[in-house]
Formats: C-alpha cells, sequence, structure tokens
C-alpha cells in the first residue's frame, strides 16, 4: 500500500481579535544544527492500521550502513491526541498505552538524526505490522530517512530517550536543553524572559518582558485599547511525550469587575530545539465596516541580548510606514505578497545573540496577507505611536522592539498565524516544521517473506 503526502508548513486555524496580542512569539533554539524544529505528520497520512494501535507501539527506528554490517537505532517519537479543533483533547490525554490513536492525532518526531534508505536485506528492529518511509526534505547532509513501524512486540523497540522537555508550573518555567521560558503569571501566552542555553554552559537573555496592545478605532464610537490587562490566557492542561510538551492555553477577556471565559483555546508545543504557538484571529464581523484605518495589534519585546540585522536587503518583514497605514488597509496590502509560497507568506528577521544567529519566523496565510494583515518592523514604540496618534503611551515603551499588524481590512471569519524563533550557528534556513514526505508504506510481514524467500535472517 502506497500512502504520499508532504507534510509543510500548514495554516492551523486563527483567536478571537481582542485575543490577537494574547499569543507569543514561539522559539527554536539549535547550538548545533540549522534544523531546529521537529516535523509534524497527521495520523491520517499513515496505514489505517495505526489508529486501531495505542501510541506506545508505535516507533520511529533509522537504519544505518556500515562496512561491517547495518544497523537500525531507535528514534523518539510521540503521538499528541488532538480535538477535531486542533487542541489536546483532554478526554485521551492519558499515559500513552491508555489511548488509541485517532486520524486528528499529531504525529511529532526530530529528523535532524536521521539514516540511509533501508535496504530491504537487513531484518526488521521489531515484530512490524506495518513500516511507513519517511523522508526528510530539510537537505541535511547526514542522512534523510527514518522508518515508522507498528511493532507488536514493544518491548523489543524501546524508546531511545526520556521526556526533552520540563514544566514547572510553581515557576512557571519550561526548560529544556537548549532553552528556557518563563511565562508571565497571567498571560501564559506572553514570555517574562527567554533565555538560550549556550554551548559553553553560559546563559543569556535573548529577550524579556513580551508584551501587546490591541487597537481599535471603531467607527461612530469611540477607541477601545485592549492589552494584558484585559486578555489573560493560562495552561490549562498539558500532554508530555519523547519529543516535548503540548499544552492546552485557554483565553479570558477582563473588563472592569467581570472576567469573561472566551470559550476558544490554543495549543502550544515546547520541544527540545523549539517551541511553536499558533495564533488564532475570530473576526466576528466584517472589519472594514466597523474599524478605521489604523487599528491593530502591536507585540513588543525588549530584547536585550540580541542585536537584529536592520540592513536593507535582509529583511523580509517590512519596516512600519505610519503614513502608509492611514491610507487604508487597500495601500497596506498592495505588494505585500512577495514572500508568499501557495497558500502560505513567511516572513522573517535575523539578528545575533553572541555568535548565534537569531530568527523570527511568522507565517500567515495569503489570504489574510491580502488584506493588509502581516507583520510591520517597529523598532521605536515611542514614535510609532506618537505617529499614529495613539493615546496611550507607557513608560516601558522605550527600548522595545516588535510587530505591528493592521486588523482594518479583515474580512469576517478566522485566520492563523504561526510565530517561530530560531538561535543556530550558522544563516538561518529550512523551514518550520521542518518539511517531511510520507513515502511507501509496506506489509512488515510481507518484508519477512521475502527474506525468508532469499535465505536472509529475520527478526
Amino acid at each position: 500500500m502506497k500512502r504520499s503526502g508532504v507534510q509543510r508548513l500548514a495554516t492551523l486555524t486563527p483567536t478571537k481579535l481582542v485575543a490577537t496580542g494574547s499569543c507569543t512569539l514561539a522559539l527554536l533554539i539549535n547550538a548545533n544544527h540549522t534544523i531546529a524544529c521537529p516535523a509534524f505528520v497527521s495520523a491520517k497520512t499513515l496505514p489505517t492500521t495505526v489508529t486501531d494501535a495505542a501510541p506506545n507501539s508505535i516507533r520511529l527506528f533509522k537504519f544505518v550502513k556500515g562496512t561491517t554490517g547495518s544497523q537500525w537505532s531507535s528514534l523518539p517519537i510521540q503521538i499528541d491526541p488532538l480535538t477535531k479543533e486542533g487542541v489536546i483533547d483532554n478526554k485521551r490525554a492519558l499515559p500513552e498505552d491508555a489511548f488509541k490513536i485517532a486520524p486528528e492525532d499529531r504525529v511529532v518526531f526530530e529528523t535532524k538524526t536521521f539514516g540511509d534508505k533501508y535496504d530491504h536485506k537487513t531484518a526488521l528492529p521489531c515484530a512490524a505490522r506495518h513500516v511507513t518511509e519517511i523522508e526528510s526534505l530539510a537537505g541535511q547532509t547526514n542522512g534523510s530517512f527514518a522508518y515508522i513501524m507498528t511493532c507488536a512486540d514493544t518491548a523489543t523497540a524501546p524508546k531511545s530517550m526520556g521526556p526533552l522537555v520540563t514544566h514547572d508550573p510553581k515557576t512557571k518555567l519550561v526548560n529544556t536543553e537548549r532553552f528556557a521560558y518563563e511565562y508571565q503569571p497571567t498571560n501564559q501566552l506572553l514570555f517574562k524572559t527567554l533565555t538560550a542555553h549556550m554551548s559553553n554552559g553560559k546563559d543569556i537573555v535573548a529577550g524579556h518582558n513580551s508584551d501587546f496592545v490591541l487597537h481599535m478605532d471603531l467607527k461612530r464610537f469611540f477607541t477601545m485599547n485592549f492589552g494584558n490587562k484585559n486578555v489573560e490566557s493560562y495552561v490549562e492542561s498539558t500532554h508530555s511525550g519523547d519529543v516535548g510538551i503540548s499544552a492546552v492555553v485557554n483565553f479570558y477577556l477582563r473588563v472592569l469587575l467581570f472576567k469573561v471565559d472566551m470559550k476558544m483555546a490554543t495549543k502550544a508545543s515546547f520541544f527540545r530545539d523549539s517551541t511553536n504557538i499558533p495564533m488564532i484571529v475570530d473576526v466576528p464581523l466584517p472589519a472594514p465596516n466597523h474599524l478605521n484605518p489604523g487599528s491593530g495589534m502591536l507585540y513588543t519585546f525588549k530584547p536585550e541580548g540580541t542585536k537584529f540585522n536592520l540592513t536593507p536587503g535582509t529583511l523580509t518583514v517590512p519596516l512600519v510606514n505610519p503614513e502608509r497605514i492611514k491610507k487604508g488597509y487597500e495601500e497596506v496590502a498592495r505588494d505585500s505578497e512577495s514572500t508568499c509560497t501557495g497558500e502560505s507568506c513567511v516572513y522573517r528577521v535575523t539578528g545575533n545573540v553572541e555568535s548565534k544567529t537569531f530568527n523570527i519566523d511568522i507565517v500567515i496565510p495569503r489570504h489574510a496577507v491580502q488584506k493588509g494583515f502581516y507583520p510591520q518592523l517597529v523598532t521605536d514604540v515611542p514614535k510609532f505611536k506618537k505617529d499614529m496618534n495613539w493615546n496611550n503611551p507607557s513608560d516601558d515603551d522605550e527600548g522595545r522592539f516588535g510587530f505591528y499588524y493592521e486588523n482594518s481590512g479583515l474580512p469576517q471569519g478566522r485566520f492563523t498565524m504561526n510565530y517561530w524563533i530560531g538561535f543556530t550557528d550558522g544563516p538561518a534556513g529550512g523551514t518550520c516544521p521542518s518539511p517531511v514526505d510520507v513515502k511507501e508504506t509496506i506489509s512488515g510481514q510481507d518484508i519477512v517473506d521475502a527474506q525468508a524467500a532469499k535465505g536472509t535472517p529475520t527478526h
């Protein structure tokens, strides 16, 4: 049976307009490789028999050719139980031997340690019902193949690593060997400090005190500003595995003495080298009918140990232009699709944290970009607010760096964007999630039978 489908940068589902500022930058930190994020594969792209299996029977192996013999090595793999809306399914977020895989579940693994293409001569590493070949499209030189197997004898297919990410709710800290993410007390998708663990054991704060302002200049009404004091987000449940931790984060709107459950959630994912947080933008009414130009979201943080490269030609994120914004979203949207490929547009800003290359990737659906919703770089927040005639200055605005998104052109509906941030030793490259191709699936028994016919020792 052959199944094929390239798993590339996916647009997930966009978060209520009021909560657009509640999303943080997702983090990638990679000390030794340019591939600094894992691959995501939907369970529905794998053999249908996988959905009958428990996650602890699904294993990932790499094949390595050798002059004195070839061998298999186990690689970490994780199954995240998801709802049809794409968030962690609390009803199934149990130990991995306690739930069955569903088509909407997410299979997560790293690609930077992939190996050689299987020669079909070496015995399989377990009593596999099926063997699915996965090819990495990231272009690494050490090998591009790995194999997902449904093992009947799980005891002979040990996991190669324990948990790579830890989460301490008391200290509000997510920690890996590559980075630490301390989130804020009442808006837990915003970081308080973002710290890179360097290869020499030194820790450097790459950024701190992320913040947002949602400015809505309503037609025939007064102007409204929402910020950290109005929108709260909390980690309400988590699911951990051998590759990382995924968390359900819910949003609440605080107005005066009232705290309103906004009835929406997103999925924050933290891995050894990366974390990804999709931001959902839910627009209840057509924005052009209700918002004046200059209505948008400003997300900022203090870089501290980061020096961004703002040389013309190195940015795919345009510098903010208040006068253009005031002319309307049609003017903002003009010539905005230069970074788009297919249905997604990727914007990147790079800088340095000492010897590391620091890159921020923001992925937005093309149809939202066509309405003027894309990141515009803001390097002087006080000047930007003054030029935009926003009457909400803050003593903390000085030294902030961030992005402005114009919202006045958005149609009614939902849009999703994804944040990724990376630290690499060399030039920033690749995409996130790491792109892979789900290739041929073969019956494990067919492989064993073919080897037996040729007199090859089998598992």
